[in-house]
């Protein structure tokens, strides 16, 4: 099964960080665990209810929330743009609905990601 969803998605996982998992959670992996792969059982990492301290062994503080214990934006406001960009690109999603394969050509000022807007866009809160 795992293969199946590895060779699904084209996606590279590093890592899956579990923070604040219910306390029947550990003995319901350790059952599951055996049957990953080893390079996945090295990738998943469960922080608990102390996840403020241990995240931060893995990410830098300027990305982590400061729900998380970081200094990077608030997660509020994090949902709040990103809901406000998809509502302001409805066209751009209605078209890649119904185009057969969602192959579309974007003007740029319609693109979603650009690294150097988006990080500008992060900082300024």
């Amino acid at each position: 099964m795992w293969n199946l969803w590895q060779d699904s998605f084209p996606l590279k996982v590093r890592g899956i960080h579990l923070v604040n998992e219910p306390m029947f959670f550990q003995p319901v992996f350790a059952m599951i665990r055996p049957f990953l792969p080893d390079k996945i059982r090295k990738r998943i990492h469960m922080h608990g209810a102390d996840f403020k301290e241990t995240l931060s062994d893995f990410f830098s503080p300027s990305v982590l929330p400061p729900e998380y214990g970081g200094e990077g934006p608030g997660i509020e406001g994090v949902c709040q743009a990103w809901t406000n960009k998809l509502l302001q690109s409805e066209a751009v999603l209605q078209q890649i609905a119904t185009h057969p394969t969602g192959d579309i050509t974007i003007p740029p000022e319609d693109c979603w990601i650009s690294e150097t807007v988006e990080a500008e866009q992060l900082l300024e809160g």
